[in-house]
């Protein structure tokens, strides 16, 4: 009777390892050897077992031990010589191999359970058997509440009920689906493959988070959609005011005048958005590395107050510098940093009223060696709800609030600005009250700035 209880015991145990390899192995697909493996030789001994009596002869009970102590040991195929047996009795030796399997049985549901992808099993009839924390989290169950219940219960998605009939029927399946948690929507690829263990078929569920994956995919989409836009835009206008110019104002100097300004405007925007398309691939590029050198700020402001004086001048707007001392000499990569200033100050400038004012503040952080800049203007602002927003690639707030509308934008500026400010390990933050104006403020860290001066 003791033997008995013992065989009885081992066949659920060798079904348990069984159930978690063999699941475990239609997960990770290119180990299917080991599912079949351990499948064939857990049901094999499960058999031998479920055959033997109290009355079992002893050399047919070592026979069986010797098996479940290979398979225990992970050497099933090793070969052993007669009469090489562990010491002890066969019920000794048949209760450590139990142990032994016990043991398997524990780390691979331990592996199975501490997988931080989303796993589930279903049998034929559509009832969960396993499930793992991960998947529990992301169907916002517990164990309890999962395991036993129906695959249609559980999932409201329609493409996952399809895709478990499929496997289920023998035919591997994917499908790509959308969950809400807290408010987050989360992509994820599902995955489902049939397999079997002690002699029963099994549908097995993977669930991988691609939202980032399909995030960037799509920004990536939208990017070429958008380029190809703002590429095409001034070129249809170049080529109609050539066709112009070819046929009926050909003889017409006037037009002929106009024509020519407006493609010289055309070109000067495709340059502009070819050098920023070329700065922003540079800046979210993988190797893009920081070069950092010696640099005046101030000399750098003066630099860019040069450079956008004839637009200003247009409109009566003054730059104002205010760099302190302590920050004057810096230490950073001098491209980027004029990317950031001359990015700001030219959407100051675009969105000042005329007569306006532009004021660029350059100081020492109070609490530490950072440098603080901060880009100030006393124009229209930006409307609340589209702050978060400024600092997407071509996204351009209402372009009735220019007063400007003849120099638009490529629409690059500000995600140049992010990517750069990324770049040099700092942060810029927006403060900015409708028809008050607006602060952008950039903190850069070790520039080594002068705090003894």
């Amino acid at each position: 009777m003791r033997r008995a209880h013992s065989n009885s015991l081992l066949i659920g145990t060798v079904a348990g390892v069984g159930a978690i390899l063999s699941v475990t192995a239609a997960i990770w697909s290119d180990r299917w050897w080991l599912g079949l493996l351990v499948a064939t030789a857990t049901g094999a001994v499960a058999w031998a077992l479920s055959r033997q009596s109290c009355t079992t002869p002893e050399p047919e009970l070592e026979h069986v031990v010797d098996r479940l102590e290979q398979l225990a040991s992970g050497h099933a195929l090793r070969s052993r010589r007669k009469g090489d047996s562990s010491p002890g009795s066969s019920e000794e030796r048949l209760s450590r191999a139990i142990n032994a399997l016990q043991a398997v049985l524990d780390a691979f549901a331990h592996v199975f359970d501490a997988s931080d992808v989303p796993l589930l099993a279903a049998d034929t009839e559509g009832k969960i058997i396993l499930a793992n924390s991960a998947m529990c989290s992301l169907l916002r169950g517990t164990p309890e509440s999962i395991l036993g219940t129906l695959v249609e219960d559980i999932f409201t998605h329609a493409d996952l009920i399809d895709v478990y009939r499929r496997a289920r029927a023998g035919d591997p399946a994917t499908a790509r689906v959308r969950f809400v948690n807290d408010h987050q929507t989360i992509i994820c690829d599902a995955s489902a493959r049939p397999t079997s263990f002690s002699g029963m078929s099994a549908v097995v569920f993977t669930m991988r988070d691609v939202s980032e994956l399909a995030s960037a995919v799509q920004l990536k989409t939208d990017f070429v959609g958008n380029a190809s836009h703002e590429l095409r835009t001034p070129i249809a206008s170049i080529r109609g005011a050539v066709d112009t110019l070819l046929g009926p104002a050909r003889n017409d100097e006037a037009m002929r005048d106009r024509l020519i300004e407006m493609i010289h405007s055309n070109v000067v925007r495709l340059e502009e958005l070819i050098d920023d398309l070329l700065d922003l691939s540079r800046l979210e590029s993988a190797e893009y590395k920081p070069r950092r050198e010696q640099v005046d700020l101030l000399d750098l402001c003066q630099e860019l107050a040069r450079a956008t004086e004839p637009i200003r001048s247009e409109r009566s707007i003054t730059l104002d510098l205010d760099v302190a001392d302590q920050v004057r000499q810096i230490v950073t990569d001098r491209a980027a940093l004029l990317l950031i200033l001359r990015n700001l100050v030219d959407n100051a400038i675009k969105f000042s009223r005329d007569g306006g004012t532009v004021r660029i503040e350059a100081v020492p952080a109070r609490t530490s060696s950072d440098l603080v800049l901060r880009i100030i203007d006393r124009g229209i602002g930006i409307p609340l709800a589209q702050q978060q927003r400024i600092f997407e690639r071509f996204y351009q707030v209402d372009q009735a609030r220019s007063s400007a509308q003849q120099r638009r934008g490529t629409g690059l500026g500000l995600a140049i600005v992010k990517h750069a400010v990324r770049g040099l390990n700092g942060r810029i933050e927006v403060q900015s009250i409708w028809q008050e104006g607006t602060t952008m403020t950039v903190v850069l860290p070790d520039v080594n700035v002068n705090e003894g001066e």
